[in-house]
């Protein structure tokens, strides 16, 4: 009987206490998280149905069979749920764990509070070596206190901020919150959770490793992607080399950084946690302009984009060294729908898209 898949990348915004139901009118709301629905398409089995909140056109189904060297898989919606025994998500979910039981399908994720813990940056911070000066911050007295410390600009985050889109940058010794951002930080130590606050850096290389730890406690590294970020974080491409030889600078960085990532998952699997897990690392260049390693910049206890680059290598281009990632190439090229009808019956122009290439 196929798997029924789901990529709710709007994972964080669970973790946020968000609810995701009706799902076509939530994703309507947020046009990339819509289009990033359709990730799996490009590394999926064909026997695999990926459960969607909106069907794309036929013209875009068959340029993407047309494109890819092996079948997609199939596609469904709410409406139109195919036989299936199981549900598999890009991130675990309170919310689709319960949707699965009513649906009788097979779910597996651990709990749910272990879940949010592991991916929360306030336990990143705790148990990861991070830049020096970075605290975790639960009031204005302790941010007064640490900006009044400040010498060079800095950074606050939100523990469950999604792609840098919540970090506030600030000047040394001056924080000034706009409306919006003053409403952010309050409601966050309303709710309990501390901000991270951390130096601003200068990026030199951003790397990812992704691993698998079992239900028993297993350790399975699968790939290191280099990654290319802008300078505030955000995400732009991965490349995927299945020979880390040819990684030649980053090779003494990426053999420590997985020193400090297999302490933390074992650390992770003590919690209770097991399934993908990726790091983001980077190597920056501190006051003194030497090159240093932030062994562990993130926790993903979930898929990730990069991971989903080693995932379509391994489906379809075996052997090669493959690019994923945000372009602004020919249309004809992408890889997801660049717009959708919407429940209402207007079109909605998705924002992004993504392209891949064979490197060699």
């Amino acid at each position: 009987m196929p798997r029924l898949i789901h990529c709710n990348t709007y994972f964080e915004f669970e973790l946020s206490g968000q609810q995701c139901f009706p799902l076509a009118t939530y994703l309507e709301k947020m046009p990339l998280i819509l289009q990033l629905q359709y990730i799996p398409l490009l590394f999926a089995s064909s026997e695999d149905y990926l459960l969607v909140s909106h069907m794309p056109s036929d013209k875009f189904i068959k340029a993407l069979h047309d494109f890819l060297p092996n079948p997609p898989p199939q596609l469904c919606t709410l409406e139109t749920l195919p036989q299936a025994d199981e549900l598999a998500t890009w991130a675990y979910s309170k919310q689709w764990a319960k949707w699965a039981q009513k649906n009788q399908l097979s779910y597996q994720m651990p709990d749910w509070e272990c879940v949010a813990k592991v991916n929360s940056k306030a336990f990143c911070t705790k148990h990861a070596q991070q830049l020096p000066g970075s605290q975790l911050i639960h009031s204005k007295a302790e941010l007064d206190r640490w900006v009044g410390n400040q010498k060079q600009t800095f950074v606050l985050k939100t523990i469950y901020g999604v792609a840098s889109t919540e970090n506030i940058t600030c000047e040394p010794k001056h924080i000034h919150f706009s409306k919006r951002q003053q409403k952010l930080v309050e409601n966050e130590w309303k709710l309990g959770r501390p901000l991270i606050a951390e130096p601003w850096v200068e990026r030199v290389d951003d790397f990812s490793s992704h691993w698998r730890l079992s239900n028993n406690g297993t350790i399975q590294f699968i790939a290191a992607t280099p990654i290319q970020n802008t300078a505030s974080g955000c995400f732009i491409n991965s490349l995927y080399e299945p020979d880390e030889q040819r990684l030649h600078k980053l090779l003494p960085y990426l053999n420590e950084h997985k020193s400090h990532a297999i302490k933390l998952l074992e650390l992770i699997a003590k919690e209770g946690y097991y399934g993908p897990v990726s790091f983001d690392a980077m190597t920056y260049v501190n006051a003194s302009r030497d090159t240093k390693l932030h062994p562990i910049v993130e926790i993903n206890a979930r898929q990730t984009m990069a991971l989903a680059n080693v995932l379509c290598q391994h489906r379809h281009f075996p052997g090669k060294t493959l690019r994923m990632g945000y372009t602004q190439d020919d249309a004809d090229k992408h890889l997801l729908p660049s717009t959708i009808e919407s429940s209402s019956g207007r079109v909605l122009n998705l924002p992004k898209q993504i392209s891949l290439e064979v490197v060699r």
